[in-house]
């Protein structure tokens, strides 16, 4: 019987050889285990450019541009749907545009893989149903990701001005 959740990671061509699609399944396993993603967790992750994310952007969002991360929520609690024994709850897909997160990374003087790690915990907490439309939420989430970063990263420099 399979152990830990189910990372898929596709990287696409142009962003090839940048990103380990191992460290990123690493990564994201740590913070699903964190989550409590469960066992039957999956979680699909895309790296991509901008012209990926910008197309997507327009399409699911209707604005115009790139993104740094898109996620795709696939197993909506309103969905009655039965999942058979067995089969992987989908959380659903992220997708991350890799040039996005090095500029973020350069303009705040960061080690890009840690705003990668940072994009990973972003979007997963999207996918378990957090968001940052309103002030009270939006706090709520950056604790979480500081929380999920501090797990991985230790002691490091607050992504959002928390000291």
């Amino acid at each position: 019987m399979r152990r830990g959740p189910r990372i898929a990671v596709q990287v696409e061509e142009a962003q090839r050889g940048q990103v380990s699609s191992r460290w990123v399944r690493q990564v994201m396993g740590r913070f699903l285990e964190v989550q409590g993603g469960g066992d039957d967790a999956a979680v699909s992750v895309a790296i991509g450019g901008d012209e990926t994310l910008a197309a997507l952007n327009e399409t699911f969002r209707g604005e115009s541009g790139p993104t740094d991360v898109l996620s795709f929520r696939l197993d909506d609690p309103e969905d009655a749907f039965p999942r058979p024994p067995g089969t992987a709850a989908w959380q659903g897909e992220l997708v991350i545009s890799l040039p996005a997160v090095r500029r973020t990374a350069a303009a705040e003087d960061r080690p890009w893989r840690q705003e990668l790690a940072h994009m990973l915990a972003h979007g997963l907490l999207h996918l378990q149903g957090l968001d940052h439309a309103e002030t009270s939420a939006r706090t709520a989430m950056e604790r979480r990701e500081e929380a999920l970063l501090t797990e991985l990263l230790g002691p490091h420099r607050p992504f959002h001005g928390q000291t």
